[in-house]
């Protein structure tokens, strides 16, 4: 055999060497693709199981725990706030129409049931609400009445009646 003839066996030798590795390559790539996909054919239908089990037999863990009811005596008590602050906005009303706090509820309008007003000075006045379980006050030169109505339970004090 001639060098060029050696040359050229030795050249096929190699291309055919390389073609069955890039051929190893591209099954083995297959594999792994058909592998991945049916993993993840898998985690999807174990997801997908999960989901419904979880929409339609919902565990506690799911739920949680619901909050627990509210207290009569805190619901009064709010709307009782809530009441006292409408009755101090009337009034506030009358003394930007007026210059002056009025001398009776009846002045700033039709007072709502449960309210006692004091007359303090020109200016200031204190408010006291009570219901049948809650009682609260209300002291115009104290704390706003956004604070009065916003802070909650904090804001208030109220004594249960019996």
């Amino acid at each position: 055999m001639t060098t060029e003839q050696e040359r050229t066996a030795a050249l096929a030798a190699f291309m055919r060497d390389e073609a069955q590795k890039v051929d190893a390559g591209h099954r083995a790539e297959e594999e792994l693709r058909l592998q991945s996909s049916g993993r993840r054919h898998g985690v999807l239908t174990l997801s997908l199981v999960i989901a419904v089990y979880v929409w339609f037999f919902p565990p506690a863990w799911v739920q949680g725990n619901p909050p627990p009811p509210v207290p009569t005596a805190a619901e009064e008590a709010s709307a009782l706030r809530m009441t006292m602050y409408v009755q101090a906005q009337r009034i506030e009303q009358f003394r930007i129409d007026n210059g002056r706090i009025p001398y009776n509820l009846g002045e700033a309008g039709q007072a709502f049931e449960g309210m006692e007003y004091i007359r303090l000075t020109d200016r200031n006045y204190r408010l006291h609400g009570r219901s049948d379980q809650a009682m609260l006050s209300l002291s115009s030169g104290g704390q706003s009445l956004h604070d009065f109505l916003g802070n909650g339970d904090s804001v208030l004090d109220w004594v249960k009646i019996q």
